[in-house]
């Protein structure tokens, strides 16, 4: 549950599996986003949108826990972090929402590269096609105006990019 109207901090994140069941590991969220997980499963990243920041956990398997929250990334106003995911480079791809843009992160944060989007509200990114080598872009309409359509009239459509870089196969959650 997370309240959209950024005025209570009611939402959590948990985690299931066989071994722990269901586990919360944080609470006092605002908008949950940018879910992703490094490839091999050490770390987790997360944003809570209104804090403009990406922080990272240290993924503790055995005991079903995460560490302590480090900030991994900081985004500029007027955007938010929104969607993201992980390359096989291990880099974080996030949508920058009122941005206009999505970011490549490098595994230690810094910001590697800036593809421009042709809409403010970007939403999600991710990888798909034969190869994993296209770039799904997803972008929102919400509370634009006639004049902002104006500006921005392919607000609300998916794109699609192809990159040199390759993305992850989903894993299929199996109880």
């Amino acid at each position: 549950m997370q309240d959209h109207g950024n005025r209570q901090p009611v939402g959590k994140l948990y985690s299931f599996d066989a071994l722990h069941g269901l586990r919360c590991h944080l609470t006092d969220v605002l908008i949950s986003n940018g879910l992703c997980m490094s490839p091999d499963g050490s770390r987790l990243y997360f944003a809570d949108s209104p804090t403009r920041k990406i922080n990272v956990y240290d993924v503790h398997e055995s005991a079903g826990t995460l560490g302590s929250a480090r900030e991994f990334a900081r985004i500029d106003q007027p955007a938010v972090p929104d969607g993201a995911t992980v390359d096989a480079d291990g880099c974080v791809w996030s949508a920058q929402w009122g941005g206009s843009s999505v970011v490549r992160y490098a595994p230690d944060g810094r910001e590697e590269l800036r593809v421009a989007v042709p809409a403010s509200q970007v939403t999600c990114v991710c990888f798909g096609g034969p190869e994993l080598d296209l770039m799904f872009i997803t972008s929102a309409r919400e509370h634009l105006d006639a004049a902002a359509l104006q500006r921005e009239p392919h607000a609300g459509n998916v794109f699609i990019y192809q990159t040199p870089f390759k993305g992850l196969p989903e894993e299929e959650y199996r109880p």
